[in-house]
């Protein structure tokens, strides 16, 4: 027997060539600055640009007596390193820099330094590539640092090449910004979603919650409804028991005249 179906929407979930490297690029329009003056494309790449994350995770449970190994209850992510490397076949002062890591220009001259601060860090580093027919795949990484060294490889009759291996960095300032995001602009242009932060919690009569959404985009208003006032009421997140019972609340944007919604069960006890 062969089997000689594909996936009905493969050429729409296709990503295609290589990806472009830019240090300023909006995820919410997905439009960034290509302009003569000012390109905020960094670099020419050759042989492909790879992206990884390579995360590390403990068992909790491994040394426990009688515990079963690689229990989910017990797995937990330690870290985790997110790198874009490559090689450029063009540079400049600025991209020296870059690439050296910790270092300081002065017109044409670009020194190396041991002191290392947050200014020698990349704030963003985006890779951009095609994803199926019209659409676009971004990965977002942030506080950006060249870890591989500063080299260039000649050969005779052929274009020096200068490897990258840009690492991400978490922030001891916010623990939970994680070090990259990946965004997806489909072929059909939409390009939304939004996500509370719980899905089900339980308020007193009476009491208050709070309940937060991320967006994409980060600026979409957020509708909020309840399925039933006479349990529970919101406004602009804020959800007020009312009396006993269940009610969903609904968090809804609308982005490209499509609509995207994510709920939270809200359970009012009984009193006692």
């Amino acid at each position: 027997m062969s089997f000689k179906k594909i996936k009905p929407t493969t050429l729409d979930e296709l990503t295609m060539n290589v990806f472009m490297l830019v240090t300023e690029f909006n995820p919410e329009t997905f439009n960034f600055n290509t302009g003569i003056a000012g390109s905020t494309i960094i670099a020419s790449t050759t042989g492909g640009v790879n992206f990884s994350d390579t995360p590390t995770y403990t068992d909790m449970g491994d040394d426990i007596d009688n515990a079963p190994k690689n229990c989910v209850e017990f797995k937990r992510k330690d870290d985790g390193e997110a790198k874009l490397s490559g090689n450029l076949v063009t540079v400049n002062p600025a991209l020296a820099k870059m690439l050296i890591g910790a270092a300081t220009v002065v017109g044409n001259k670009v020194t190396p330094k041991r002191d290392i601060t947050t200014a020698d860090f990349i704030e963003k580093l985006w890779g951009l590539a095609d994803y199926g027919e019209g659409g676009m795949i971004a990965i977002e990484m942030k506080r950006v640092l060249n870890t591989s060294g500063f080299s260039v490889n000649t050969t005779d009759k052929n274009k020096a090449q200068l490897g990258f291996e840009f690492l991400a960095h978490n922030t001891a300032k916010n623990l939970d910004d994680e070090p990259y995001n990946v965004y997806f602009l489909t072929p059909d242009g939409a390009n939304g979603g939004v996500l509370l932060n719980t899905h089900s919690i339980t308020v007193e009569a009476g009491e208050t919650a709070k309940l937060t959404a991320t967006t994409v985009p980060e600026s979409a208003t957020v509708t909020w409804s309840s399925g039933s006032s006479s349990v529970a009421t919101v406004s602009s997140g804020t959800v007020t028991a009312v009396a006993a019972g269940n009610t969903i609340i609904t968090a809804s944007i609308t982005v490209s005249g499509v609509t995207y919604t994510d709920t939270c069960t809200v359970v009012v006890p009984s009193a006692t």
